[in-house]
């Protein structure tokens, strides 16, 4: 990925050009099974797994900070080779990233 300057300016500007595809979020009502949720809980965060019948087992509670949180999910994810999800409203969930295999 390369970084262009304009020309003439003392302190170049730097003009970053994307390359490849646009991402698109991914998003369910229903995380599969053992896939990992981050959501908020009043002024905290916590971090829960999905069950087979929906429900949500809570794994963390009370952080305060959502990137540690952030983090936590990720750790517990690729750990397990679960999915982690982030709840974006009541019964919908956004995908974080994809640890699970395809095949």
């Amino acid at each position: 990925m390369g970084t262009l300057y304009q020309t003439g300016q003392r302190d170049p500007e730097r003009i970053h050009h994307h390359r490849g595809m646009l991402r698109r979020y991914v998003y369910t009502a229903r995380p599969p099974a053992g896939d990992y949720i981050l959501r908020p809980t009043g002024l905290t965060w916590g971090i829960g797994r999905s069950n087979v019948d929906g429900s949500l087992m809570q794994m963390t509670a009370g952080e305060r900070e959502k990137n540690v949180a952030l983090g936590t999910l990720l750790m517990l994810a690729d750990g397990n080779g679960a999915d982690a999800w982030e709840t974006v409203a009541t019964g919908s969930y956004r995908l974080v990233k994809r640890y699970r295999s395809e095949a």
